[in-house]
C-alpha cells in the first residue's frame, strides 16, 4: 500500500503504522525522502529523526539524503519539517550540516514560519561560537542573522564576533547585523567598543 498505493490517505496511515510499530527501515525513508508526494516526504524526515538507529552505512545515506533535500526541496512543508526536525537532531555534525543547508535558502525569508523554525534549531548550539560563526556571516535568512547578533551582543567575544563579521557582510547583512545589537544591547548603559570601532 506504502509504495504502490494511489490514495494518499491509505498511503500515509500504512507509513504511520508501520512507524509505530518500529519496522520502518532507514532503506526506506530513503526512498520515501523521493516520493511524489510532500506529504510523504515530509512524514519521512519526521520518522527519520524518530528512528536514528540502524546499520552506519545506511544511516549515513539516509542522512545524506535528508541534507540533500534540505538543499533542494521546494515545498514549504516539507521545509517545514526539515526545520522541526533541527529541534530534535541529537547529533551535532548533522544539526550543523541541516542548519547551513537551510540558511541557505533565501526564499524562506518571507514564509511565515520556517524562518523562525530554523533558528529555534540554531539556538541549540548555546554560545558555540565556532559553530555559528559562518552562519552570522553568510546565512540568507535576515531573521537568523539579527538574532544571532543579539544573541552574541550578551558577551565580550560575542560582540567582537559581530563586528569583524560586519566588515565582510552585504549592506543587507549589515542591516540586520546591526539590528540585531541594537536589539541586544536597549537598556544598557555602558558597553565597551568592540576591537576597531573605537575613535
Amino acid at each position: 500500500i506504502l509504495k504502490d498505493g494511489k490514495d494518499l490517505t491509505h498511503r500515509l496511515r500504512a507509513l504511520w503504522a508501520l512507524g509505530v510499530c518500529g519496522v520502518l527501515s532507514q532503506e526506506a525513508c530513503v526512498a520515501l525522502l523521493k516520493d511524489r508526494e510532500e506529504a510523504v516526504r515530509a512524514w519521512a524526515v519526521r520518522l527519520a529523526v524518530e528512528n536514528p538507529t540502524g546499520a552506519s552505512e545506511v544511516q549515513e545515506r539516509l542522512w545524506n539524503s535528508v541534507i540533500e533535500l534540505a538543499r533542494r526541496e521546494k515545498s514549504p512543508t516539507v521545509r517545514r519539517e526539515l526545520a522541526s526536525a533541527m529541534q530534535r537532531l541529537r547529533q551535532p555534525v548533522l544539526l550543523l550540516a541541516l542548519a547551513n543547508a537551510m540558511t541557505d535558502r533565501a526564499e524562506d525569508a518571507a514564509d511565515p514560519y520556517l524562518p523562525l523554525l530554523t533558528w529555534y534549531g540554531i539556538e541549540r548550539f548555546g554560545d558555540n561560537l565556532g559553530i555559528t560563526a559562518r552562519l552570522l556571516r553568510e546565512a540568507r535568512i535576515p531573521l537568523v542573522r539579527r538574532h544571532l547578533a543579539r544573541k552574541y551582543s550578551g558577551y565580550e567575544v560575542g560582540l567582537r564576533l559581530v563586528a569583524s563579521s560586519l566588515e565582510d557582510a552585504s549592506a543587507e547583512a549589515q542591516r540586520d547585523l546591526l539590528a540585531g545589537l541594537g536589539e541586544g544591547l536597549a537598556g544598557r548603559k555602558r558597553v565597551p567598543a568592540p576591537d576597531g570601532w573605537a575613535g
